[in-house]
């Protein structure tokens, strides 16, 4: 069995003193301590859990669940002027916690309902930090608000409590509901919120004409390589075309011009053999007269040599040939 200023701390089971009722049995919930008030004092803590036995119960002692717990109050709506005499209304939430093992200090110099205490020195607080602050602070960066807020009433705490004491109760500050009183500004905002909407209305729809613009340029450029790649290519497949032909052509000429000097000489060799062998000339000339009319005859002759030299080609033109031949050979020394 444990005792704490008159309280007796069972560790299991019931009290021995139960059954005369001269005290009584209370627990700790979780998330809170029990303090102990004896003649308007607050004097010891009671962790959670419990049974615990008030001995003193009969004598005014009672105990007081303490919540560790972070609580929330809000206060307000204030309203304060800025630095331009702009009025504006807040509300102002206040998270505060106490730990368990400064119960006791904070209940004596503030009550059981210290947290209550905030709304007394908040006006002032609220005051002070909105009369140094600007229409466009408080438009665009309240977050900041929350902060000088809460440094200012840190501060006030100080003042009024003991720098002890306050730092004993930590706090966050939230602005809840911040607006401006002035309905004239706050239209003529309306309109500058209105315009700067046209404005960035204006910017997007520029922003998309010229995207399209580049995109229609794109395709443009794009077909127009195409069309231009295209063409080159046609280009390049006529030229190759072109030079075949010419390659052709000039090939063909080539080839023409050769027949042409081989009949050239064909011709002049017939000359020079006509001029230093004019028997074989009379002898062609009568061929051809003779082939000429079995020709007109629809008939065909074969004539054969009759000297050492064998069997000719066929046709008029071997017999031509032979006669040459034998006339060349017999001539030869």
């Amino acid at each position: 069995m444990i005792t704490l200023g008159g309280i007796m701390l069972a560790s299991s089971g019931l009290h021995p003193l139960v059954p005369l009722s001269l005290g009584h049995f209370f627990t700790v919930t979780d998330g809170t301590v029990g303090v102990l008030n004896s003649n308007g004092q607050w004097k010891h803590i009671v962790p959670a859990g419990g049974p615990y036995f008030n001995a003193r119960k009969m004598l005014g002692t009672y105990v007081h669940e303490f919540s560790t717990r972070q609580d929330e109050d809000s206060f307000g709506p204030y309203v304060a002027t800025v630095s331009e005499g702009t009025p504006w209304e807040v509300t102002i939430k206040v998270f505060n916690q106490v730990h368990g093992e400064d119960a006791v200090p904070v209940l004596n110099a503030l009550g059981k309902d210290y947290d209550m205490q905030f709304g007394r020195i908040l006006p002032s607080v609220v005051k002070e930090v909105m009369s140094s602050a600007t229409n466009l602070q408080l438009r665009r960066e309240a977050s900041d608000l929350n902060e000088l807020i809460e440094v200012k009433l840190i501060e006030q705490m100080d003042r009024n409590w003991g720098a002890d004491i306050a730092s004993k109760i930590h706090i966050v500050i939230t602005t809840d509901n911040l607006r401006c009183k002035d309905m004239s500004l706050i239209a003529r905002w309306n309109d500058i919120v209105a315009e700067e909407t046209r404005l960035q209305h204006l910017i997007k729809k520029q922003e998309t004409e010229e995207a399209e613009h580049k995109r229609h340029l794109a395709e443009v450029n794009a077909r127009n390589e195409r069309t231009r790649a295209e063409e080159q290519n046609k280009l390049e497949v006529e030229r190759i075309q072109n030079a075949r032909a010419i390659t052709k052509a000039e090939a063909e000429a080539e080839a023409e011009g050769i027949r042409a000097a081989q009949i050239l000489d064909a011709k002049a060799q017939e000359a020079r053999m006509i001029e230093e062998y004019p028997v074989a000339a009379q002898h062609r000339a009568a061929l051809a007269s003779y082939s000429a009319f079995h020709d007109a005859k629809g008939t065909s002759r074969i004539y054969m040599t009759g000297g050492s030299e064998g069997v000719m080609n066929s046709g008029i033109a071997g017999f031509f040939d032979g006669l040459v031949s034998n006339q060349i050979n017999q001539e030869q020394p």
